[in-house]
């Protein structure tokens, strides 16, 4: 099978905003289960991104929530991209899944270190078990997405178990 460069594009594109969506989804329901706005992580974080900010004047959490949504959409469609053309690779020469189910479990392990240091800066802005959730769950979902896009990719690991 030939690998197509416009569908490795737009399913990673479509990994990656649906891992973003997951994780404002899971930190929007936390947040207002703790009695917060939804975006009070986002403003928090993006306060930390923009540095000292106008807390308590109207209007100024729009700029912290804009500026971190912006990258935090940025990573998420470059891990999206990535996932993707693992999965087209794997489709391609399938005896090698182990490489892709390694770099994939290294890559969230290292999202979860690299965002549980950075989220620990912002004294209380996000916990270990929050980062690890949202990465979880974040690449629960892509996967599940990209998984679902490759039925070839499951008829030959199938094959490869018999």
């Amino acid at each position: 099978m030939q690998k197509n460069t416009g569908d490795t594009l737009i399913q990673g594109l479509m990994a990656g905003l649906i891992g973003y969506g997951t994780v404002v989804v899971l930190y929007g329901v936390m947040n207002v289960a703790a009695g917060h706005a939804p975006w009070e992580t986002a403003a928090r974080l993006g306060a930390e991104l923009l540095g000292p900010s106008r807390i308590g004047q109207p209007g100024a959490e729009f700029g912290p929530v804009v500026a971190f949504n912006g990258l935090h959409l940025l990573v998420s469609l470059a891990a999206g991209m990535v996932a993707s053309w693992l999965f087209f690779e794997t489709e391609l020469h399938p005896r090698q899944y182990y490489a892709m189910l390694a770099a994939l479990i290294v890559g969230l392990v290292g999202a979860t270190v690299v965002l549980g240091v950075l989220g620990a800066s912002v004294a209380g802005a996000v916990s270990w078990g929050s980062v690890t959730l949202a990465v979880l769950a974040a690449g629960g979902a892509m996967g599940a997405y990209l998984w679902r896009a490759h039925p070839r990719l499951r008829a030959e690991l199938a094959e490869l178990d018999e």
